[in-house]
């Protein structure tokens, strides 16, 4: 997804803090939500994941920040 000046908003994004992205990005997407972006580790050392709820709401996954 990708916000544009002619769109309607996406809506709001909030962050879930976790110790286990991976394991709660995939229940999250088992339980109906879309895949935005796969867990992935930043060169921060930051592991983070975003899916999207029905409602179209963004939803980021961390872990706590090094």
């Amino acid at each position: 997804m990708v916000a544009s000046l002619h769109q309607a908003p996406l809506g709001f994004e909030i962050a879930l803090v976790t110790a286990d992205v991976p394991a709660l990005y995939a229940r999250a997407v088992k339980a109906g939500a879309t895949a935005v972006s796969e867990p992935a580790t930043k060169p921060w050392g930051q592991t983070r994941a975003t899916c999207a709820i029905k409602d179209g709401h963004l939803v980021e996954l961390c872990t706590p920040l090094p």
